[in-house]
């Protein structure tokens, strides 16, 4: 998944290998197999800029009608419940039927982690069953190579074919190499990154630990055995316990050495970009089966299109009548094109407005136009803000114009005040503190910081008159606004002794080029929106400066 940004000009575009054919007709055969389908006129081709994209065969432009894109049934989304349950039946400890697969040490994972888990072990099924190669795999024959009993891991199977089509690199900050790590200094990513690394550590680490438990070392040329196998080598290396001290210092000096000790543990953090890059808001397919395991889901086919800002679509559910069902018709979620579709380009989904720290955390691309970029800002933080999208169970900020018990339409790329969070210029972190954003096109301070740091202000004395009380209140202002004026330019001076270094950095051969250039772009958004928000504020104390004077 990746932006529309650099495809204005054209870029060549290529045509599938042999194995990435394969791939992706084993992919759209299952789909088709489970009552889903991709509009007849799309296919895939490679893009210089985007990789793996679809396009379209034939002009839809001006026909009257929208275009549905592709239809998913929800009975193949990947949802939190669904991975957990399926991997508790895999992994169960006994053959009782009361045994749910806990074994009376139950995993505790986040939903997110869940959905995680469950793709690091098909891919690592899938890896082993392929002798490392991207053949294209179907259900039938990945189960076909299989000896049927109750060793096998079968149940993993079952998505196994969109699995396989998903891409091995997606080079978010979480798999920078060290020296690419340094381009983030000084931002909110750098210690995001390093607090994901330190995350997806401990989760791989309790996640293996759980699965090793019920994995027997005496059944040999089973599937659990191999994947024992795999598992089991210097576990110990990542183990961590989640109380220990953490330090971002310790952390970048040891960046490279966790997955240099334990292999799969690349693996498990390529899982989390999936989902990361992949996610949809749960909300899009009704409720989830059990309220206390909500959060992001994988919607196999409709996360195949890459994002383009202007694209305007409609993610729709649809459960099917009394009628439908009778026909046998599925609960589908689909994707809908409004703006047409051309001969020999590409077809876009919309991820919603995003600044370009989520879209670089998360997607590993970066919209050069930063016409929704923010500078994050925790007071009394560590200088260490996590990227909305990271707070968020969404992979966009949407809203949900149309509600009904059969159908809910959801447009991405429309953001309205009643959507809470993706509307808002601050929301409330894990750990209680506020996370304010300054957008790049504020032009006052966003009234959710000014409000929180006029309460950490000492009380004044009430006014008994008028105008005492206004005197009183643009005094709280101005002091207010000097609070705000000084963290602002300790975070640039900060933000720009660390650009310094950069273009020396940036010149380091072995860096991979996108990446610099993705960073660059970002840390030019991160510039630009902290030199104007000092400007404003100083702008706003003369002004309140001005209206003391004039009531005195």
């Amino acid at each position: 998944m990746t932006t529309a940004a650099a495809v204005a000009a054209a870029p060549p575009v290529t045509s599938l290998s042999e194995a990435e054919r394969l791939r992706i007709e084993a992919f759209t055969t299952w789909l088709e197999s489970r009552g889903g389908k991709f509009h007849r006129d799309l296919y895939f081709a490679n893009d210089e800029t985007t990789g793996l994209s679809l396009f379209s065969r034939h002009n839809h432009e001006g026909q009257g009608d929208d275009v549905v894109a592709v239809e998913v049934p929800v009975d193949i989304v990947i949802t939190p419940w669904e991975a957990r349950e399926t991997i508790r039946r895999c992994f169960s400890k006994g053959t009782d039927e009361g045994d749910n697969g806990s074994g009376g040490d139950e995993l505790q994972l986040q939903a997110k982690e869940w959905v995680a888990l469950y793709v690091f072990l098909v891919r690592l099924a899938l890896e082993s069953r392929k002798g490392q190669s991207r053949e294209g795999v179907s259900l039938q024959k990945a189960r076909e190579s299989v000896v049927k009993s109750p060793t096998t891991l079968d149940a993993l199977l079952d998505r196994a074919p969109y699995i396989d089509v998903l891409p091995l690199d997606v080079p978010t900050p979480l798999h920078f190499s060290k020296d690419e790590l340094q381009l983030l200094v000084g931002t909110p990513l750098y210690y995001h990154a390093l607090e994901c690394r330190r995350d997806t550590r401990r989760a791989c680490s309790k996640a293996v630990r759980w699965l090793l438990a019920r994995l027997n070392s005496d059944e040999p040329g089973t599937d659990r055995a191999q994947l024992r196998a795999v598992l089991e080598p210097l576990v110990a290396a990542i183990d961590e316990d989640e109380s220990s001290l953490f330090s971002h210092e310790r952390e970048a000096q040891s960046w490279d050495l966790d997955e240099e000790a334990y292999k799969p543990l690349r693996v498990f953090r390529w899982a989390t970009t999936i989902v990361d890059s992949r996610a949809f808001p749960p909300r899009l397919v009704g409720q989830p089966r059990e309220q206390s395991l909500t959060g992001p889901i994988l919607i196999p086919g409709l996360d195949a299109f890459n994002h383009a800002r202007q694209a305007s679509v409609t993610w729709t559910y649809h459960e099917p009548s009394a009628v439908e069902k009778g026909a046998s018709e599925k609960a589908k979620v689909t994707l809908t094109i409004h703006n047409g579709l051309s001969k020999g380009q590409q077809v876009f989904n919309s991820y919603g407005p995003k600044p370009n720290e989520d879209f670089l955390a998360s997607y590993a691309f970066v919209d050069p136009a930063m016409q929704d970029d923010v500078v994050s800002l925790v007071l009394g933080g560590s200088g260490a803000p996590a990227p909305t999208s990271i707070t968020q169970t969404s992979s966009a900020p949407v809203n949900s114009p149309q509600q009904s018990s059969t159908s809910r339409s959801i447009r991405p790329g429309v953001v309205e005040a009643s959507d809470g969070q993706a509307a808002s210029s601050c929301i409330v972190l894990p750990n209680g503190k506020k996370q304010h954003f300054w957008k790049i096109t504020d032009t006052t301070c966003p009234p959710s910081l000014l409000a929180e740091v006029i309460e950490l202000l000492p009380p004044m004395e009430q006014a008994s008159d008028g105008d005492g009380q206004m005197e009183d209140e643009l005094q709280t202002r101005g002091e207010a606004l000097e609070v705000i004026l000084e963290l602002l330019e300790a975070k640039n001076a900060a933000f720009l002794n660390s650009q310094t270094r950069i273009d020396k950095i940036a010149s380091i051969p072995t860096l991979r080029r996108a990446v610099v250039d993705n960073v660059m772009v970002y840390r030019k958004g991160q510039g630009i929106i902290l030199e104007k928000s000092i400007r404003t504020v100083e702008r706003e104390m003369n002004q309140v400066e001005e209206e003391f004077n004039n009531i005195m």
